[in-house]
């Protein structure tokens, strides 16, 4: 029985979007693990460690807070700050180098695609069938590129500035005593997750076929 002046409900994908409610679902997962893969690549807290007088320090990829600098007089001062190395070629091993290019692509290809899928929550003709499996795609090969780049990155742990923070005893995918992940690395691994997940709900995201307008 159907109640006076009672509005019927609205369902999730309105007339105006080319999405699906499994379409606008993935558009909203696409947009959260876009800042997750982000986020995580840029903020240098993948794993953390400590230097002399128990200095807390965090390195990422690319970026590492709190770090030793030699001053004029010969003598070691602890900058407590964030920032990225002088230049690639100072990022400390080749293999922190390839991580660095593989989650930055993977996470510039993140925010394409979720910015393409949002506008197809509010646009009636931008996504069509075929789109939205190219953009799944897309997100699998990121997917794919973060998981590489963390698979390299403990390349990296027997770098002479991992030891100083972590203990000697670090190397190749042993991580020495003094060090931990750190929250980062754990939101790429979620943003990896997240993007599979989403190049699958791809499959049944866009309500049009590819020739949605043909005569």
């Amino acid at each position: 029985m159907t109640v006076p002046g009672a509005k019927a409900a609205l369902p999730i994908a309105t007339v105006n979007s080319s999405l699906t409610n499994i379409g606008v679902f993935w558009a909203v997962l696409s947009l959260s693990t876009a800042v997750l893969s982000g986020v995580g690549f840029y903020l240098p807290f993948w794993i953390q460690g400590e230097i002399f007088n128990r200095t807390t320090v965090h390195f990422g990829s690319f970026r590492r807070c709190n770090y030793p600098r030699l001053l004029e007089n010969g003598r070691l001062e602890i900058v407590l700050e964030c920032g990225r190395y002088a230049s690639f070629s100072s990022i400390p091993s080749a293999a922190w180098r390839a991580a660095s290019v593989l989650v930055g692509i993977a996470a510039s290809l993140a925010l394409l695609v979720a910015f393409i899928a949002v506008i197809g929550c509010f646009t009636a003709d931008a996504i069509n069938s075929l789109l939205a499996k190219t953009l799944g795609f897309i997100q699998l090969v990121a997917g794919l590129f973060v998981a590489t780049g963390l698979g390299l990155y403990p390349l990296g742990y027997g770098h002479p500035q991992v030891k100083e923070a972590c203990g000697d005893a670090s190397e190749p995918f042993n991580l020495g005593p003094k060090c931990k992940y750190s929250w980062s690395l754990y939101m790429l691994s979620v943003a990896i997750l997240i993007l599979w997940l989403c190049s699958a709900l791809s499959l049944k995201a866009s309500r049009m076929r590819p020739h949605f307008y043909q005569i």
